[in-house]
């Protein structure tokens, strides 16, 4: 008996599918509940798909540098504009977020730097629109300097840890929960189109992709690693059939020990010569 095992990974998170293959030999009751979990599954990365691409770039270009914020600007009433539709809304804080974006590149570039970014708009809970910045390669003076439309809250990811536990981004084992940060960032939206996501990331961002799921054995484990902390997952097993979704951040590399400072040997004491010790 065998599987499909995929997998996908950023930085220090990982992400694990298994999902059966039907064989000849199957009963027509095995083929079904195989091709559900299949379908399952496939179902799972379309659904999942642009939140999962969006937790990638976070965890490999975010999510442990000690330099990069998450920055939301927000619209006075002088800025704020009056649309009739939430469409018009979002164009609008997409304008103004690329606007943003070119001052905070100007600013980068003018120390001889570029920047990374990642912005979704979102609306609030009060209706009122806004947008949401991953940012890395400026300073928390450029960030405040480069918006004049309103207010601009801004946070270290990686350092500030009282704000992320707040927002449940800082985990019990000292990881910032690129998940997390994810689903905040997108409020949980939904694609308009099949093949388009609710962000927008810039091009020097790395962007993982899974690998081709490989044929492993049934027998073959893909518990996470030892000291890895499970993010999410989800096991569906039946007679005939398994399913399995795991996402896990991996334990910080070890520091290398420091060596020792080698201490020189002593020199040997030189002999004195007969002539010296009549002297």
């Amino acid at each position: 008996m065998a599987q499909y095992l995929k997998i996908l990974k950023a930085g220090r998170y990982n992400l694990l599918t298994t999902y059966p293959m039907t064989t000849r030999a199957d009963c027509p009751k095995a083929r079904a509940e195989k091709k559900n979990h299949t379908t399952k599954a496939q179902q799972l990365v379309n659904d999942r798909n642009s939140r999962i691409a969006a937790t990638a770039i976070i965890a490999a270009n975010f999510a442990d540098s000690p330099t990069a914020f998450f920055v939301t600007p927000s619209f006075d009433d002088k800025h704020y504009p009056i649309f009739a539709k939430d469409s018009e809304y979002r164009e609008f804080c997409r304008s103004e977020a690329k606007n943003y974006i070119k001052r905070l590149r100007r600013i980068a570039k003018s120390r001889g730097g570029e920047i990374k970014y990642l912005y979704s708009a979102a609306k609030g809970e009060g209706g009122r629109w806004h947008f949401h910045m991953l940012v890395d390669g400026v300073t928390a003076e450029d960030i405040r300097d480069a918006w004049d439309r309103g207010n601009v809250d801004y946070h270290h990811l990686y350092t500030d840890r009282k704000w992320i536990s707040d927002r449940e981004w800082y985990s019990k084992a000292n990881n910032v929960n690129p998940v997390a940060i994810a689903k905040y960032l997108m409020h949980n939206a939904s694609c308009r189109q099949v093949g388009k996501h609710p962000w927008h990331a810039s091009r020097n961002c790395i962007r993982p992709k899974a690998d081709p799921a490989v044929i492993v054995p049934d027998s073959t484990s893909i518990e996470p690693p030892a000291g890895a902390e499970v993010l999410d997952r989800e096991d569906t097993a039946t007679m005939y059939s398994t399913f399995r979704f795991i996402e896990y951040i991996e334990a910080p590399a070890a520091a290398a020990p420091k060596r020792g400072r080698k201490h020189r040997a002593a020199p040997p004491p030189v002999p004195r010569s007969k002539d010296a010790e009549s002297l």
